[in-house]
Order: C-alpha cells, then sequence, then structure tokens
C-alpha cells in the first residue's frame, strides 16, 4: 500500500487520514468501530512513522480515544475503540 508522504512534518498524511476514515465501519458517541485497511500498521514504529492509532488521533483531536478489542483472526482485523468524547 502506499502513503503520500505527511502533509506537515510530525502528521499523517492527508491519504492515510481519509482512508483510515473510510475504514469505519460503526460509531456512535461511546464506540469507534474500524476495519482496519491491510499494509498500514496499527501504530507507528519498526520503519512506520504514523499507523491506525495516529491517523485516529489526529483526525479526532477533540476525542480521547483507547484501543479496546482487537479482533485479529483474519489478515484484515476489526478494531474497536472506545471513545471518551463525543463523535
Amino acid at each position: 500500500m502506499r502513503i503520500d508522504a505527511g502533509d506537515a512534518p510530525g502528521r499523517p498524511s492527508t491519504s492515510l487520514l481519509e482512508l483510515i476514515e473510510r475504514a469505519v465501519i460503526f460509531q456512535d458517541k461511546h464506540l469507534l468501530v474500524i476495519d482496519k485497511p491491510a499494509g498500514v500498521a496499527v501504530h507507528g514504529g519498526s520503519g512506520m512513522s504514523f499507523g491506525v492509532i495516529e491517523a485516529l488521533r489526529a483526525s479526532r483531536p477533540h476525542e480521547t480515544l483507547e484501543l479496546v478489542i482487537a479482533s485479529t483472526a483474519t489478515p484484515a482485523a476489526a478494531y474497536w475503540w472506545r471513545a471518551t468524547a463525543p463523535l
């Protein structure tokens, strides 16, 4: 998967932010569920500057999101996030 370089230093690229937002399959004021795109890291590290966690936090700066469940039985995993502020 090819993701453009970040638009601003220290921030995930617009293409990564859009990809992650399109992966949201459910949300309400308490829960956000995504179908993690294959090829995108869950979090930055090991040569990856940004992943799903950083992209969600960058695209939702006024919310606190905590990973609750990662269902990784298949390569395309579903991730459940607890939101502590209205979505």
